[in-house]
């Protein structure tokens, strides 16, 4: 069984340390773009030339995204690459390295492939082929890892080398397996709801699915005057609002970056002075919540009932990580928990402030909506799936399938 993964221009799957681009199934719609070889050679192969995507930042890798099924690698995998060097290129030639990852991060080289012919100064399509020493079995949530670099068999080749990708004739891997490989989605598209199915503290759910039928809600949450920072509210005075996801079913890396979405909101009238702040818990099996990250907009919320999507993003302007940048780990029936709160912009005045979701049909402007999108593989529990590690009652009696 042969399947193609596409190199594409997007970063969906991540990974720490490098610059994640994405194997998928899909080729990517952007047009084909380049990344290029460094021209200096090191430190992780010696007298190789490491890819980035542009001279001197974080090295480049490919990864696919987590796989859902059990597969086995076996015999001939077939690279094809498309590329050249810049004037001047001397004997260079791409070398493949193909890992599996498990669901702990750990990477296994399963072989290590050359190009047969130099690289020219005219885009050129190259087959690398490769196979492991002996049958691979890959398991769900293994993923795979492809390292490219260039090397030079003899000579001198200080000249910058280049990979062109991103269209379906660009860059791709034909991958050969016993079984068709099937997929985590990398991506996944939170709705903010009005319902509590989830039944934790007083928030309301974050879920993949949106609404059968009916017109958006509001939340809402009174202004005070010459007040700093006041928690969304689900009606004007009444309690404070928060949404939370379904349990992770495995192990998700929560770093900068991985979490964007749109809200949708408005304040009553221009004296408000509000602008929008989101912040990022962890919640963990006991209760316990960890800030994450928070993200200040800089502009002031969009006022005279003119509904805006404020941005929510977790890395760049506006953002503080009150955890380490490298990341943190969700770990199996954790959640995500995110709350709003408006801060002045200048001195705040009396009003409200209002956040629109939970509309059943994806708006005819799309960002016109309130989501989060989770991006590295994110899988989320049924409802009625069982606690991973059994609650403990009064009485040391096990509770299962308890969500928290």
């Amino acid at each position: 069984m042969v399947t193609r993964l596409f190199f594409r221009d997007t970063t969906d799957t991540r990974m720490v340390g490098v610059l994640a681009k994405d194997m998928s199934l899909t080729a990517g719609t952007s047009g084909e773009t380049q990344l290029r070889f460094s021209t200096t050679t090191g430190p992780d192969f010696p007298g190789e030339y490491h890819m980035h995507d542009a001279p001197g930042t974080t090295k480049t890798v490919f990864t696919s995204e987590r796989l859902s099924n059990t597969v086995v690698l076996s015999g001939n995998q077939i690279f094809t690459l498309r590329g050249s060097g810049t004037t001047g290129i001397a004997n260079q030639r791409f070398r493949v390295r193909l890992y599996r990852v498990d669901a702990s991060e750990v990477r296994t080289l399963l072989f290590q492939a050359d190009a047969t012919a130099n690289l020219t100064t005219t885009v050129t399509t190259y087959t690398v082929t490769g196979a492991p020493a002996s049958p691979v079995t890959l398991v769900p949530r293994d993923r795979l890892l492809i390292i490219l670099t260039t090397f030079v068999p003899s000579g001198s080749g200080a000249a910058q080398a280049l990979l062109n990708y991103n269209v379906p004739a660009s860059t791709y891997v034909d991958i050969n397996s016993d079984v068709a490989p099937t997929f985590f989605a990398s991506r996944q598209k939170l709705v903010a709801r009005r319902t509590t199915a989830q039944g934790v503290s007083t928030y309301k759910d974050l879920l993949l699915e949106r609404a059968s039928s009916g017109a958006a809600t509001t939340a809402v949450v009174t202004t005070v005057a010459g007040a700093t920072e006041i928690q969304w509210t689900y009606t004007a005075g009444g309690a404070l609002a928060g949404w939370v996801t379904r349990r992770f079913k495995y192990n998700w890396r929560c770093a900068p970056g991985i979490i964007s979405g749109r809200v949708l909101n408005h304040e009553s009238v221009s004296t408000v002075n509000g602008r929008f702040l989101t912040r990022c818990y962890l919640r963990a099996v006991d209760g316990t919540e960890t800030l994450l990250w928070s993200h200040l907009m800089t502009g002031e919320i969009n006022t005279n009932n003119q509904l805006s999507p404020a941005t929510i993003i977790s890395t760049g302007t506006g953002v503080t990580w009150a955890v380490p940048t490298t990341g943190i780990t969700v770990k199996p029936d954790e959640r995500i928990v995110i709350k709003f709160f408006v801060v002045n912009i200048g001195t705040m005045g009396a009003g409200t402030a209002t956040i629109t979701h939970d509309q059943a049909t994806v708006p005819t402007t799309p960002t016109n909506d309130t989501y989060l999108i989770f991006i590295g593989s994110p899988v989320f529990k049924a409802d009625a799936d069982p606690d991973e590690t059994p609650k403990v009652a009064d009485g040391n009696m096990p509770m299962m399938g308890i969500g928290n």
